[in-house]
C-alpha cells in the first residue's frame, strides 16, 4: 500500500479531480485501476481568499515497487496496513 501526503485541492472540488490527482501524482496510466482510503483531511487557510483542502491518502495499487521507482517523490511512500488489536 502506498501513502500519499500533501495532496492539495481547492474546497469546491469534485471526486473525480482527486482521482485525478492521484493517477496524476502516482503517474498512473488510464487502463491501470487503484482505490484509495483518506486518512487525513485538513484545510489550508493561509492565504485566505484561496482556501484548499490538504489529503493524506492510502492508495491500494498493482505493482507498488514499479510506482515507486517512478515516482521519485518525498510524499509517496510505501506503509504497510496493520489492523488496531484492542488490549485486554
Amino acid at each position: 500500500m502506498l501513502q500519499i501526503n500533501q495532496i492539495k485541492l481547492p474546497i469546491g472540488h469534485s471526486e473525480a479531480d482527486l482521482e485525478h490527482k492521484i493517477s496524476k501524482t502516482l503517474k498512473l496510466s488510464k487502463q491501470q485501476g487503484f482505490t484509495y482510503k483518506i486518512t487525513k483531511q485538513s484545510i489550508d487557510a493561509r492565504k485566505k481568499p484561496d482556501l484548499y483542502y490538504v489529503y493524506s491518502l492510502n492508495v491500494k495499487v498493482k505493482e507498488e515497487d514499479k510506482i515507486l521507482k517512478r515516482v521519485h517523490s518525498n510524499s509517496v511512500i510505501s506503509i504497510e496496513e496493520k489492523e488496531y488489536e484492542i488490549p485486554n
